[in-house]
């Protein structure tokens, strides 16, 4: 049995993914593999997450995002980007795609990294 992962806590525990690899679904959890490549509408398929340099349309494995069709590992703080997904740190600052204005990877600050914001 394969506990979901998608859903935490008592009710992720709860469910079995039985769809195997290849078959149809609707939501990731319930796959087998954990991701149900549906193109962002309708029915879809389990499959596996794609992984470095594989072909995706949205999703890849940790440390990796999804661009111009495929899975790219994501970039360190001080990098040029132009999204927060592109980041490790899933922050971008100073980015404006609509302007053609780069920003910079950075480090997430505040209560995402476990810390308390400092009062101003």
């Amino acid at each position: 049995m394969l506990a979901v992962a998608a859903i935490s806590g008592a009710c992720g525990e709860a469910l079995t993914a039985l769809v195997p690899s290849g078959g149809l679904c609707t939501q990731d959890y319930e796959c087998q593999t954990g991701f149900c490549e549906t193109g962002g509408i309708g029915d879809g398929n389990c499959q596996t997450i794609p992984g470095p340099g594989e072909p995706c349309t949205y999703r890849c494995t940790e440390g990796y995002y999804c661009t111009r069709g495929s899975c790219e590992a994501r970039l360190a703080d001080g990098a040029a980007c132009n999204a927060a997904d592109e980041c490790q740190s899933r922050r971008c600052e100073g980015a404006d795609p609509r302007a053609g204005v780069q920003g910079v990877c950075a480090p997430l600050t505040g209560y995402c990294d476990g810390a308390a914001p400092a009062d101003d």
